[in-house]
């Protein structure tokens, strides 16, 4: 079974506490190095943590919102980007 969840810094303990009964063992994290150390996961002591970095040049806000006006003007492929 797999799931897709957002952040994990932000669960309350309550949360982690449920979390933690759902039995999920592998967690794999596909946000850039950066993003991991501005909000670290709360990570269930049960659960094996796998950070996968998507490390992209510029990654930024502004680089996304132009990338998407471009595909939007058929200047760029949003598919080979992803």
């Amino acid at each position: 079974m797999l799931y897709r969840s957002g952040r994990l810094s932000f669960l309350s303990t309550e949360e982690l506490d449920r979390f933690s009964e759902m039995g999920i063992g592998n967690i794999i994290d596909l946000r850039s190095h950066d993003e991991i150390l501005a909000h670290p996961d709360r990570i269930p002591e049960n659960a094996v943590y796998l950070p996968v970095y998507a490390e992209i040049p510029d990654f930024s806000l502004e680089s996304v919102i132009q990338l998407f006006r471009d595909a939007a003007a058929g200047k760029a492929d949003t598919e080979v980007f992803i």
